[in-house]
């Protein structure tokens, strides 16, 4: 998230590129239009002075992040003579900046302010991550030229998990498990739960949903689950969270969940962290995590057409803002703005017979893709157009793979830095993928997800996440 900070002095331009201690402030000055300033490496010498800055770059030694997760990464300080528009990109395949400032979009930084920027890990390994900034000044009172910067910094990222690799996870016999990637290249997973001694969590859940925030920052992601329509949990590697001094699950009181046919999601839009349809299908529920516990759950909308699951948080028509995902009593996928504006998808009618066959939002094949499973068994691809905004809409079917219709998720499998679908199969329940997505041609490989040489079978009444 963009977090805005407060004003500061404004300082003189200066004919000089101003690189501040390395864990301070890297900054960038200039007269006249610096149109391109390329540092590739964090500079732990100071070359001149703070008052010369034009740009501030704070980057911390390292970011630990578990897979799915957001995390502040950098900090930017405008020391300009005039307010900068500010955008960031990721070189990374597997790191995603948040929304309002990746391009085409930018955030807007008044002279002495500043704003902190996140990411989010969605595959790979740990490893360093390579982000472009541009800052160009947008309002400029003096009579010196405008000031346009362009450089890159490397922010050391740790992904925490287990060994430092994604997590999946599926139910069998309505239990939980987590499986995380073993080796790059292959298609081999390691169970990381239950394992080690560590009981079941808490025995049968009704659903399951996102996996990826880590509620008891531990450094592990964590799966939500509903145990049932009273509560709701959460599972990471080590087994059930103690989310509370009292309590090892959420109470939902009088905002009963739905526990049928459904999927909830976690992340952070509008105020709340855990997302959840309500158990007659006609409410969005939010809850909000404080520094004491569990707010009440809250409807955050109650759509006309009903609500049976919803996804993750993300910006799903590419406008710089995420939105609210979700499928309607219909099972058909529509979006809620910040504003709560709900769109419908054109062509998002999605299977429903073992549960909702829906996925997360993700940068699938280069662009910005929601997969899901169609009433055929088939992976459609609904997105807006490849470059820029515009109408979400069915982008790509992808036949013959035999998917479930319910839950199914998106993961490096093979930690080759890109994102692969991931299923269970409708004739026997195996946990598989596709990977080599191409989109436009409509081609892609399939392969099984093996755990000790054999194939994995899950639950197609909850799917995969």
């Amino acid at each position: 998230m963009v977090k805005e900070r407060g004003q500061g002095g404004k300082v003189s331009r200066r004919s000089a590129i101003a690189l501040i201690a390395g864990g301070g402030l890297a900054g960038l000055s200039g007269v006249g239009a610096f149109s391109q300033v390329n540092t590739g490496r964090r500079f732990g010498v100071s070359t001149t002075t703070d008052e010369d800055a034009l740009l501030g770059i704070d980057i911390p030694a390292e970011v630990t992040m578990p897979v799915g997760s957001s995390k502040e990464l950098l900090t930017l300080e405008n020391q300009a003579g005039g307010q900068l528009s500010v955008q960031v990109e990721s070189l990374q395949t597997w790191l995603d900046i948040e929304a309002s400032v990746r391009p085409p979009n930018s955030e807007t930084v008044d002279t002495g302010g500043s704003i902190s920027i996140s990411g989010t890990v969605s595959a790979g390994g740990s490893g360093a991550a390579t982000v472009r900034i541009t800052a160009t000044e947008i309002t400029n009172t003096s009579d010196e030229p405008t000031v346009s910067i362009q450089a890159t910094r490397t922010i050391p990222i740790n992904i925490a998990s287990g060994s430092g690799k994604f997590v999946i996870g599926i139910t069998n016999k309505k239990k939980v498990e987590l499986y995380q990637a073993a080796n790059s290249g292959s298609d081999t997973v390691t169970k990381v739960f239950p394992t080690n001694g560590f009981k079941n969590a808490g025995g049968a859940v009704k659903a399951i949903g996102t996996i990826g925030s880590d509620i008891d920052a531990d450094g592990k992601p964590d799966l939500v689950a509903i145990k049932n329509q009273n509560k709701i949990m959460f599972v990471d590697e080590d087994g059930k969270l103690k989310l509370n001094t009292d309590d090892d699950f959420v109470s939902l009181n009088s905002a009963k969940a739905d526990t049928q046919k459904t999927t909830l999601a976690t992340g952070s839009w509008n105020g709340y962290d855990v997302f959840y349809p309500s158990k007659n299908h006609d409410k969005i529920y939010g809850i909000a995590q404080t520094g004491s516990g569990w707010a009440n759950p809250e409807e955050i909308v109650a759509p006309e057409n009903g609500v049976n699951g919803i996804l993750p948080p993300a910006d799903i028509d590419n406008d710089g803002i995420d939105e609210l995902v979700f499928a309607d009593g219909s099972q058909h996928i529509r979006y809620v703005d910040k504003n709560l504006n709900i769109t419908k998808v054109a062509g998002g009618g999605v299977g429903s017979s073992n549960n909702i066959g829906v996925g997360p939002v993700a940068t699938i094949d280069g662009r910005t893709l929601m997969p899901t499973v169609n009433g055929s068994n088939n992976i459609k691809f609904l997105g807006p157009p490849q470059s820029g905004s515009g109408t979400v809409k069915k982008r790509a079917v992808f036949k013959g793979v035999d998917a479930a219709k319910s839950r199914i998720t998106v993961a490096d499998i093979d930690r080759d830095g890109e994102q692969e679908v991931v299923y269970l199969t409708n004739s026997d329940q195996k946990l598989r993928y596709i990977d080599n997505i191409d989109i436009s041609e409509g081609s892609f490989d399939s392969s099984d997800v093996i755990h000790n040489g054999s194939s994995i079978t899950g639950e197609k009444k909850r799917g995969v996440v």
